[in-house]
Parts: C-alpha cells; structure tokens; sequence
C-alpha cells in the first residue's frame, strides 16, 4: 500500500493504521487494500474536514480518531457507519453539526470534549449500543431527539449549565 509523500501506513496482519490523510483519500486506500481480506480492521485518524465532507460508510472501519487540527464534526458525518465502535474526538472541536453519530449502532462510549456549547438535534440518534456519554459544563442545551433509540444508555451525566433540554 502506497501512500504520498509524508503520509504513514502501517499494515501487520491485515490490521491497518491509516495515519494523516484526508477522506477523499481514505476509500481509495481502503478499496485497494481489501480484496481477499475479510479480517481487515482499520483504524483512521482523521487530519480534515471540509465543509461539504460525509465519512465514507466502511464496514471495516471501526476506530475513528479525529486529529487535533479538526474544529468541526459535520452535520450527518458519521450518520449509518453501523460498525464504528469507538471515536476519540480532540478538545480542539468547538461545533458538532446535527445527527453527525446518528445510527453508529456499536458505538458503545464516546465524550464531548469542553467546548461545545450545545448537543444538537438527533446528534446520537440510534446509537443502541452507547451506555455511558460525559456530557461536559460548557453545554448549556440539548436539542431534540438527541439521545433518541439509546436504549443500552446505563449512565449519563449533565452539568447543572443544561438551561434547556428538549424532548
């Protein structure tokens, strides 16, 4: 597997660490590594987001870390990748857009870095398999549905700065 010029790729066993490439990257790599591989995993580490971007719907693709230099999660960017079980979203992220986890249904932890000031409408709609979210002090609402389908959350916590929280 090739990636360009200060790009890193680590391949042991079919087990594959993308590091510092944008999305539009990603589904070229990922279509030439796959054939005949099954068991593949990958683990992508996302270094940008553009305005218009949705992340590719990838069975494989379990791992997301969002890298520091990302301020912003679109709106639906995540929505329907079924097989992403965990995301590490940095403190640099200021904006999560609307049903931007909606349908991850094996994301099972996920917290919200300070910062974000509102959960935005249907935001981890569909997310069966969350049973535990931090939601941080600097959120002062919750929009609607945001928590909708969540039926394995076990623990949530909510500063006392929630002033809204719709149904």
């Amino acid at each position: 597997i090739k990636i360009s010029k200060n790009k890193k790729l680590l391949n042991k066993k079919y087990n594959i660490r993308i590091i510092y490439i944008t999305i539009y990257q990603i589904y070229n790599e990922i279509s030439k590594t796959k054939k005949n591989k099954s068991n593949l995993k990958i683990e992508v580490i996302i270094t940008e987001i553009s305005i218009n971007d949705k992340f590719i719907k990838e069975k494989n693709i379990e791992s997301v870390i969002i890298d520091e230099s990302v301020t912003k999660i679109n709106e639906s960017f995540f929505k329907g990748n079924s097989n992403l079980k965990k995301i590490t979203i940095p403190s640099t992220i200021k904006s999560i857009g609307e049903y931007a986890f909606s349908g991850c249904s094996k994301l099972t932890h996920i917290e919200i870095p300070n910062g974000i000031t509102k959960i935005e409408e249907g935001v981890f709609q569909y997310c069966r398999s969350l049973n535990n979210i931090i939601i941080p002090q600097s959120v002062t609402e919750i929009k609607e549905n945001a928590f909708e389908g969540c039926q394995s959350l076990e623990q949530m916590t909510i500063p006392l700065q929630v002033k809204e929280i719709k149904p």
